[in-house]
C-alpha cells in the first residue's frame, strides 16, 4: 500500500509542483463565481487534454469572442420550432428554431440577451418580399460571417463555383436582408449565437450559409 502523508491545515507550495498520478478534490462545493468553489486558481489553467464540465459553464466576463468551437454544434436545449409563415414581424425568442417562410416576407427582431451562448437558428424559405433580421438595439450588432453560395450548390456543392464569405463590419451592421433577392441569398440556413449579454450594447455571432444566384453582395447592413 502507498505511504500517505496527512497535513492538518493549509499547505502551500512556494514553488511549482509536478504531480505524476491523478489528484482527486473531494470537496463538493458548487462554484457560483470566479471567487468560489472546491478550485480556486489565480491565474489561468491550461489544458493538454478534453475538459468535461458537468452542470454548466459561465464566464464571467460575459463574452465568447475568444471561445473556438472547433466542432459543429448543435442548439441544445432548444424549446420548439416556430412556423413564421403567417407573421409579417416577429420578436423570436432564444433557444427555438424560426422557419421563415412567408411569402411576402417577414420583419424579425432579435431578442434582448439574457446570457451568453443564447441561440436562434432560422430556416430559410425563398419570399417574392425580403425577410429581415434585425437586433432589439441600435448599438447591438452582428459579428460572424454569411457564406454565399450558388443555389445550384444547395444539395452539395459541385465544386465549380467558389462561394463569397461576407463579414458584418462590426460599426453598426444589425440587420440582416435575404429571401427574395437571390443576390443576398434566397434559402438557407441562419444560427444566430449570443457572444456578448450586456443590455443594449450586446453582440450576436452569425453563422449563415446563404444559397441565391447572380454576383452574390452582402447581406449585412
Amino acid at each position: 500500500m502507498a505511504d500517505v502523508t496527512k497535513f492538518p491545515g493549509n499547505v502551500q507550495f512556494a514553488q511549482s509542483s509536478d504531480f505524476t498520478s491523478a489528484v482527486t478534490i473531494t470537496d463538493t462545493t458548487d462554484a457560483s463565481s470566479k471567487e468560489t468553489g472546491a478550485l480556486k486558481v489565480a491565474g489561468g489553467i491550461g489544458v493538454e487534454k478534453k475538459l468535461h464540465a458537468g452542470t454548466g459553464i459561465e464566464l464571467d466576463a460575459g463574452s465568447l469572442s475568444a471561445l473556438n468551437l472547433k466542432h459543429q454544434y448543435t442548439i441544445s436545449g432548444s424549446t420548439g420550432v416556430v412556423n413564421l409563415s403567417g407573421s409579417d414581424t416577429e420578436t423570436v425568442v432564444a433557444n427555438h428554431v424560426y422557419i421563415v417562410g412567408k411569402s411576402d416576407g417577414t420583419d424579425v427582431t432579435l431578442p434582448t440577451p439574457a446570457h451568453v451562448g443564447e441561440k436562434v437558428k432560422f430556416i430559410v424559405i425563398p419570399a417574392s418580399s425580403d425577410h429581415t433580421i434585425t437586433t432589439h438595439h441600435a448599438s447591438t450588432l452582428y459579428e460572424g460571417y454569411s457564406l454565399m453560395q450558388p443555389a445550384a450548390d444547395a444539395e452539395g456543392p459541385s465544386g465549380s463555383a467558389i462561394p463569397k464569405v461576407f463579414h458584418p463590419d462590426m460599426s453598426n451592421d444589425r440587420i440582416m436582408t435575404f429571401g427574395a433577392n437571390a443576390l443576398k441569398g434566397s434559402t438557407g440556413e441562419i444560427v444566430m449565437t449570443c457572444t456578448v449579454a450586456n443590455g443594449n450594447s450586446s453582440k450576436w455571432m452569425v453563422e449563415a450559409e446563404l444559397f441565391g444566384s447572380g454576383t452574390m453582395v452582402t447581406p449585412f447592413s
